[in-house]
């Protein structure tokens, strides 16, 4: 007999030939019979008879390697890899502009080899890799123009697509001036202008408190969950976005709120991110759900036009039944009327 193979509940063999031992007197003694020429056979009465059905045999598939163990496997310690949703995002700082492209390049031919890939589970692979030393020569070559347009305190923090301004004024005025200024100057540079998806205001002022995107410049090429809530956290702070009365109008004054919240949002793309809009306890129930869920979906707009990945954000309405403050006071009111944003590991 070569090869035996048994169908569950189905009394199936697989035989090349039959023999089967007696005992006799002199020992045991062997006798093999001939059976016709086919390969299935079911055991009736004793005798092999052959098989009409067939055996299904299941496919061996190897299991695919996910995605931050599959990136790190292939030797360039710089890079990483997170699966976010169907798509694969491929992070790191790397040496040089060759560096990058074969990195990456590595890592998306070993991505869609997997059996994930071909399932549809993982659809796009994205380029996140920056490079040091583009970066670095970037950030010193716009010191110095910062310092010819008359702010030498003011410095500049690439990550990734996000450029934040950074330093500490001598005055509001100052701070608000140079803010302008370095922004013209990023958008407008030849590099910056086509890499920059968004220009951040970092600039602290003396005496004064922390920047409205300060928390963005602290935050690393890859933070984790709790580092992007943390700088969500710090972000809005004190602060909150505003909208025409009764409306889903962002006021403009929000811009820089919501510019920090962009970045915050592009370095944290590996994760989902809720906006939740919250409305104060005047008005009908109704009308503060639909007013908070088209608020949520306003900043929702204002992240995407900014380069965020639409499919990571989620816009949710809660109108007045989430309140911070259940008294019915003017303060109670402002304190409930309010943005947040919640992140989430996929």
């Amino acid at each position: 007999m070569k090869k035996t193979l048994s169908g569950a509940g189905l009394g199936i063999v697989l035989l090349l030939g039959a023999c089967s031992q007696a005992s006799s007197p002199t020992g045991p003694t062997s006798q093999c019979v001939d059976i016709p020429d086919v390969d299935l056979f079911s055991v009736e009465n004793g005798k092999f008879v052959p098989a009409s059905a067939a055996i299904d045999v299941p496919s061996v598939q190897t299991p695919s390697v996910a995605v931050p163990d599959l990136v790190a496997g292939l030797g360039y310690d710089w890079m990483s890899g997170r699966q976010n949703g169907d798509r694969a995002i491929i992070r790191g700082v790397a040496p040089d502009a060759a560096a990058k492209e074969f990195g990456f390049a590595a890592a998306k031919a070993a991505i869609e080899a997997q059996p994930d890939f071909e399932d549809g589970t993982v659809t796009r692979v994205i380029d996140r890799i920056t490079v040091e030393d583009g970066s670095a020569a970037a950030e010193s070559r716009m010191k110095g123009v910062f310092g010819t347009l008359g702010f030498p305190w003011m410095g500049l923090n690439l990550n990734g697509t996000v450029a934040t301004l950074t330093g500490t004024a001598p005055d509001l005025s100052a701070k608000e001036e140079a803010f302008r200024a370095g922004k013209n100057a990023v958008e407008g540079d030849t590099e910056l202008g086509q890499r920059v998806s968004v220009v951040v205001d970092g600039i602290s002022v003396e005496g004064g408190g922390a920047a409205v995107g300060a928390a963005v410049a602290a935050l690393p090429s890859n933070p984790t969950v709790g580092q992007c809530q943390n700088a969500f956290v710090q972000v809005m702070e004190g602060r909150n976005v505003e909208f025409e009365v009764n409306k889903a109008v962002i006021n403009s004054i929000s811009a820089s709120l919501l510019d920090a919240a962009s970045g915050v949002a592009l370095l944290c793309d590996n994760y989902t991110i809720e906006i939740g809009g919250h409305t104060d306890a005047r008005g009908s129930d109704d009308y503060n759900l639909d007013l908070s869920q088209r608020r949520a979906t306003a900043v929702r707009q204002y992240l995407t036009e900014r380069g965020v990945a639409p499919e990571g954000l989620t816009a949710v309405g809660y109108g007045e039944t989430r309140p911070l403050d259940a008294t019915r006071t003017l303060e109670a009111y402002e304190k409930n009327r309010r943005t947040e944003f919640i992140v989430r590991a996929r």
